[in-house]
């Protein structure tokens, strides 16, 4: 892959993490927000529980995307996932097991 579409690629990765964030962020704040009123103790506790484990992959997902991304710029060091033709949604998969606690 070429310079000019390993950064589109790139970029287009860091966008779509950042829009992910920005999702989780809003639903954690919103769970957040009705927890005290309107959610049952155990029911609330597990929607908080799972808001906040979603907001934490996304940042973690926007994260290695920023990194990949200014490492490109950077230094010019391609990510594996690009060399080797594997999708952005294994590479972020990745972090989605690392998160869950899985290898």
């Amino acid at each position: 892959m070429e310079r000019q579409g390993v950064l589109q690629v790139l970029n287009r990765d860091f966008r779509a993490a950042k829009q992910r964030l920005d999702a989780a962020t809003e639903k954690f704040d919103a769970v957040i927000r009705e927890a005290p009123t309107g959610l049952s103790l155990p029911e609330g506790l597990q929607r908080i529980h799972n808001a906040s484990r979603e907001l934490s992959i996304a940042r973690e997902e926007m994260v290695e995307a920023h990194v990949r991304l200014n490492a490109f710029m950077a230094e010019g060091i391609i990510p594996d996932h690009l060399e080797k033709g594997v999708g952005r949604e294994q590479g972020f998969g990745e972090i989605a097991k690392k998160s869950a606690g899985q290898n």
